[in-house]
Order: C-alpha cells, then sequence, then structure tokens
C-alpha cells in the first residue's frame, strides 16, 4: 500500500465515508494550515434518484 492510499483510507475512515463514496486526493497545505479533501461519487454509480 503506498502512502498516498494509506491518507485516502485514513481520511475515508476519518470522514466516515460508506461505498461508494471515496477519497480521490488529499493536500496539505501548511502554510495556509488547511487540508484540501477530494471526495468522489463514482461515475456509473446509482444514486437512488437523490441527485440528477
Amino acid at each position: 500500500m503506498n502512502t498516498q492510499s494509506i491518507i485516502s483510507t485514513y481520511y475515508n475512515q476519518s470522514l466516515g465515508l460508506t461505498e461508494p463514496w471515496k477519497v480521490e486526493d488529499v493536500k496539505l497545505d501548511t502554510k495556509h494550515l488547511k487540508v484540501d479533501i477530494l471526495v468522489v461519487w463514482p461515475a456509473g454509480e446509482k444514486t437512488l434518484g437523490l441527485y440528477p
């Protein structure tokens, strides 16, 4: 398991995400003291009519 995969897994668990949601990218900005987390719903997954 590579570092990015470990970080994505950590944030998936920290945010309590369930399938099919997943963390795709995490960027740490120490200068501005922030973490940007890209959470995605993979294309092709059913939305149960909640979203277009």
